[in-house]
């Protein structure tokens, strides 16, 4: 008999090669000879599983931001209020060495967003996904702290957003500033100045 593939399966493996030739040359510079020197593949089979290098590199955002949310479900599950909404920001960042690949990989394709009307569109609806959730968890902590807020739920929501893409950046391109002790007392800044949270 001839053997079953799992192609959803074999795509997820070949996936993370594909972070870590993007974090190493940029998405620009990205070949489907460079992730085959990673994974061992020949560009033949890479080519059957992501016929385009740029469905390889949309694939290959998709499921970052799929773990990515998977980490903060997981996170999230038994907090609520402020606790809650520090978890799901503090996961987002690039506190360790996967996720500050993933920030590595996120950066790096920006330019691709702003011309490739997929990607954008890929974007958009990740995005769209977030904004719910954090004006949810803003609104919930300031009714846990009874803080009243300088500016809307949503507004605040789009400011948490702010700070993840900006501290993301940051951790790539000056690490010697965006430390991970530093991303995590700009995050305890903004809970005091939005929700009201203690300081920690």
């Amino acid at each position: 008999m001839p053997k079953v593939v799992d192609h959803d399966n074999r795509r997820r493996e070949l996936l993370p090669a594909v972070w870590k030739v993007t974090a190493r040359v940029g998405v620009e510079n990205v070949t489907l000879r460079a992730i085959a020197a990673e994974t061992g593949w020949s560009t033949g089979t890479l080519q059957h599983y992501f016929p385009t290098k740029r469905e390889l590199i949309i694939s290959a955002h998709e499921l970052a931001y799929s773990r990515a949310g998977e980490r903060i479900a997981d996170r999230v599950r038994e907090l609520k209020g402020v606790d809650a909404l520090r978890a799901v920001i503090l996961e987002a960042l690039p506190l360790d060495d996967e996720r500050l690949l993933e920030a590595r990989v996120e950066v790096s394709a920006w330019n691709l967003a702003a011309t490739d009307e997929d990607f954008r569109a890929m974007r958009k609806e990740r995005v769209d996904e977030w904004m719910p959730l954090l004006e949810q968890l803003i609104a919930d902590s300031r009714k846990e702290t009874g803080a009243a807020g300088d500016c809307s739920d949503a507004i605040a929501a789009h400011q948490a957003l702010i700070l993840i893409d900006a501290l993301s950046a940051q951790a790539v391109v000056t690490p010697h500033i965006a430390t991970p002790a530093r991303q995590r007392e700009l995050v305890e800044l903004f809970l005091i100045e939005a929700v009201g949270a203690s300081r920690r």
